[in-house]
């Protein structure tokens, strides 16, 4: 019987995802816009195994029984054929009145304030999806319902799948709107942390913070948390500058967050008070230098805005024979992190001029100072971790002027 084949045909259409649309489709009206687009891909796909010599009646009628037994609260008013396709009008048997519930995922009340803006509105939209439609619609059109609902809620919940669940009230229908995290998932973040003006022992001690701070992200999805990296680089600044060692030293924390499976958190916290350095260095191609321990302290001031100025002093002990060099100096910032200065050494009363141009981590840095005499020391280097540097060293009062020197940040 065909009325049979043509039936078993659109079952066959809805489980197995539809067939491609008919050059010569069937357009329905009625139902809205995403469950008339599924109707219509199913009913093309009856069309076009009707035989061309079927009349006008045949087809109406074959379209009316197919559609009145499939399309549940649904029934057919009418169906135009014309050339080349035809029009099928479907009306609701009974509108059901529609209630929709937003059911939040299981997370860290950190987080769910952002889920909460990011589905402010959300169940009105549904609803405006929902309206007119009966729910013995979605025997059929759950898929497309899901689709859609999936649809609009890409761009505002990447990484989330929404999942619909209908339930019966007394009085209304509610649709549950649920969430899942879909994979790629955030597996873990990874701070690291360094301080031009500050210690590494007393800034390393904060990577533990961090993880725990940052930890309500592990297992959300990597989608929604890139969505929020703004936030989670807002989160991290914050905690990092309520932290008592940076907040009693007025430090400020820039802070880079990088999304990924194994996320990164860089972060650079600088003091507008203090700067203190703790240094060890050992050298390599060279006879006349010996390792070394230094300090550098200093007190910042701000005499102008935006200029950052700077009284220090430094003391530098070798380790051979245990000679100290002091220096003592006044340095200031016309630009970001450049400085120039001034300083005299101890013992010799020498007198320097000095540039710095800092790096951070895995970036390259330079130093230079000459004295009075005109002879120049420098270095080019690069830091490696928070911890490490590998530096390019002169020093023009040396027999061996050039050579290469490892400094690790205490």
């Amino acid at each position: 019987m065909p009325y049979r084949r043509c039936a078993a045909l659109l079952i066959l259409c809805f489980f197995l995802g539809g067939a491609e649309a008919a050059c010569e489709p069937v357009a329905v009206f009625g139902p809205p816009e995403w469950l008339a687009s599924a109707a219509q891909e199913a009913l093309s796909a009856v069309w076009q195994e009707m035989s061309p010599r079927y009349s006008v009646e045949q087809k109406v009628k074959m379209l009316s029984l197919v559609a009145g037994r499939l399309f549940e609260g649904y029934e057919v008013s009418s169906v135009e054929v014309q050339a080349g396709g035809a029009r099928l009008f479907l009306t609701p048997k009974a509108a059901s009145d529609w209630r929709v519930r937003i059911v939040r995922p299981q997370m860290s009340q950190s987080l769910f304030f952002w889920f909460e803006e990011d589905v402010k509105g959300v169940d009105s939209s549904v609803l405006t999806l929902l309206k007119g439609v009966p729910v013995e619609a979605l025997r059929w059109g759950d898929r497309a319902l899901h689709e859609e609902v999936a649809r609009l809620l890409e761009e505002r919940l990447p990484g989330w799948e929404p999942h619909l669940l209908v339930k019966a009230e007394e009085k209304a229908v509610s649709l549950e709107v649920s969430f899942s995290p879909s994979p790629p998932l955030v597996l873990f973040v990874e701070p690291r942390i360094f301080s031009r003006s500050l210690p590494v022992f007393l800034v390393s001690g904060l990577r533990e913070d961090v993880i725990e701070t940052l930890s309500p992200i592990v297992g959300m999805p990597l989608e929604w948390v890139s969505l929020h990296a703004g936030e989670v680089e807002a989160w991290a600044k914050k905690s990092l500058e309520e932290e008592r060692i940076i907040s009693e030293a007025r430090g400020v924390a820039d802070v880079r967050f990088k999304p990924e499976r194994l996320s990164r958190l860089e972060a650079e916290v600088e003091s507008s008070r203090y700067t203190v350095w703790v240094w060890a260095a050992a050298y390599a191609g060279t006879d006349d230098r010996y390792p070394e321990v230094g300090l550098h302290l200093g007190r910042k001031a701000q005499p102008l805005s935006g200029w950052d100025a700077e009284l220090y002093g430094e003391w530098v002990l070798e380790a051979n024979d245990a000679d100290l060099e002091s220096r003592w100096g006044l340095r200031w910032s016309p630009w970001l992190r450049i400085w120039l200065g001034y300083e005299v050494a101890y013992p010799g009363e020498e007198g320097w001029a000095r540039l710095w141009l800092e790096g951070g981590v895995k970036k390259p840095y330079f130093w230079w100072r000459r004295n009075d005499d005109g002879q120049d020391n420098w270095g080019l280097g690069y830091r490696i971790t928070e911890h490490i540097a590998i530096e390019l060293h002169y020093d023009e009062r040396d027999d061996d002027s050039l050579s290469l020197r490892a400094l690790g940040n205490l």
